[in-house]
């Protein structure tokens, strides 16, 4: 990623990035823990992250999201009608099973 600012003011700005990345993962383990008298419970947990986006990200700040996140993917008409004319020639070209 490449990110590329221009201050025309003479004034300090403070600039917050944030964006979404592949290769990483993360799970959650949890301990509860009854009381003797049964009526407070003591809840730990912790994370665990996998990291094999290739990059390191130093001291880096984590929002944890649980579930699918839904991305918008771009699409490209060009390359899709060529895959699908692509498909149609291979099997234009595949002889018939009798």
């Amino acid at each position: 990623m490449v990110v590329q600012l221009q201050n025309k003011g003479a004034a300090e700005q403070n600039v917050e990035l944030s964006y979404l990345t592949g290769g990483l993962g993360w799970k959650a383990d949890y301990v509860a823990e009854l009381n003797a008298n049964e009526d407070k419970l003591d809840l730990s947990g912790w994370v665990t992250l996998t990291n094999t986006s290739g990059t390191s990200y130093r001291n880096a700040k984590l929002q944890l999201v649980a579930g699918d996140v839904n991305r918008i993917q771009e699409e490209h008409p060009m390359a899709l009608g060529s895959v699908r004319m692509k498909t149609m020639d291979m099997a234009a070209a595949a002889p018939m099973a009798e």
